[in-house]
């Protein structure tokens, strides 16, 4: 293959291989010594020597390798660890079974999908005790591609079996095929959720176990399958990874070790939305209200950055800030009842709110955010004429919770994609 090709070339002999405009590589390299032109046949010649002797034991290992199928393979994967605390290879390749089979399960795939998703996961690290990734660790995920191609496998798994260790930097290359991208996910996942449970997570510079690569790498993921509509969040992964870590590592509180995923996450995810150039406060204020889908999140970023800049967002930050404040006073659990408003103003108030909600509910449903926005500041004029000519804190105690509650259940709602508290002005 021509990864193997390339590879011998560049990681043993430091050679630049040559290629065609189509890509195809042509039967020559490029190579760099010290001095001046002397004794340059010599140098041609004992170079070419090297790289044949070199071509032939990558040659060497793929026949080897060959000599029995890709699934041949996976139980030797018996005496690799994966990591210290977290068991074999072969252990790692069941949990992604059991991973693959819970996002299947969650995503309502068809039969032959999740078959194929299976499947591939089934064979993901088989490669990784072959010859040539043996010699070459950078070829891993693009041997099994190979080999699975050549073991009669289905296309759509050997892609995944690939694709499944993208992306492989921050802007690095996304799966192309959706088995390939639930695939890395579920790798992603248990590298995260596994190394979080026993105590291992970023501090600082380091990072050992690349734990920040893996969570971009499942932002970008999820985004990208719910452009095209596969929508699976966040909360389903880590609960099904928790779910197939729970026997093996025998996990108490995995309460706190979620919180600690979800910070370290939304810290990634935070970074990620800031190098595109979004305010640090609306994007305070978009995560605070959760970021369980990051296309929607991404989304909600964008209409709210927009609308903060270009200072249309008065009568929204109005209506939050007037009602906040009293909105604390409120009793845990008041719900509102009409039947106990007493003045036109809280009438048409409760009614202006209860008449916008099922058009704003929909435009957030469809994450159609700029219809969001518009109907929320719609109430604008109800509130500032409740408060205006309503004493809230009435005597009647009854009167006064009610209110409250009213006031509560305004400013809930206005912050549903985003926590308006959190942006100045």
């Amino acid at each position: 293959p021509k990864e193997v090709l390339i590879t011998t070339m560049a990681t043993h002999q430091r050679y630049f291989p040559v290629a065609r405009e189509d890509g195809s590589l042509l039967p020559m390299f490029v190579g760099v010594r010290n001095g001046g032109d002397q004794h340059l046949e010599n140098v041609i010649a004992g170079n070419e020597k090297v790289i044949r002797a070199r071509l032939a034991d990558a040659r060497f290992f793929f026949d080897e390798d060959l000599q029995i199928p890709l699934e041949g393979y996976v139980p030797r994967l018996e005496g690799m660890v994966y990591q210290e605390g977290l068991g074999t290879m072969r252990e790692k390749t069941k949990r992604l079974e059991q991973l693959a089979k819970a996002v299947a399960e969650q995503l309502g795939l068809e039969r032959q999908e999740q078959t194929l998703l299976l499947r591939s996961a089934a064979l993901c690290k088989a490669d990784l005790v072959t010859h040539l990734v043996y010699e070459f660790p950078e070829l891993q995920g693009i041997m099994g591609r190979e080999y699975a191609l050549r073991s009669g496998e289905d296309p759509a798994v050997a892609q995944a079996i690939h694709e499944h260790y993208l992306p492989t930097g921050s802007g690095g290359e996304l799966p192309q095929s959706r088995i390939g991208a639930l695939l890395a996910l579920c790798d992603k996942v248990d590298a995260i959720v596994g190394n979080f449970s026993i105590g291992i997570q970023p501090t600082g510079s380091q990072d050992p176990y690349g734990l920040r690569r893996q969570a971009l790498g499942i932002l970008r993921i999820l985004h990208q399958l719910e452009e095209q509509d596969t929508v699976i969040t966040l909360g389903q992964l880590l609960e099904a990874g928790f779910h197939v870590y729970q026997s093996q590592l025998q996990l108490q509180d995995t309460q706190s070790i979620k919180n600690n995923i979800y910070d370290f996450i939304g810290t990634r995810l935070k970074i990620l939305l800031s190098e595109q150039g979004y305010a640090a406060e609306v994007i305070d204020a978009v995560l605070a209200r959760g970021f369980d889908r990051p296309r929607d999140t991404w989304l909600r970023t964008h209409v709210l950055d927009s609308l903060w800049r270009n200072n249309q967002l008065e009568d929204l930050l109005t209506i939050h800030r007037r009602c906040s404040n009293l909105a604390e006073k409120a009793d845990a659990g008041q719900s509102v009842n009409p039947d106990q408003f007493v003045t036109e103003w809280e009438i048409n108030c409760y009614e202006q709110l209860h008449h916008l909600q099922p058009k704003a509910n929909e435009a957030l449903q469809a994450g159609d955010y700029p219809a969001y926005f518009q109907t929320l500041a719609q109430l604008r004029q109800s509130v500032d004429q409740l408060l205006d000519r309503v004493m809230i804190m009435d005597e009647n105690q009854e009167i006064r919770r009610n209110r409250l509650a009213l006031l509560r259940e305004i400013r809930d709602w206005v912050c549903g994609a985003a926590d308006l508290g959190r942006l100045p002005g």
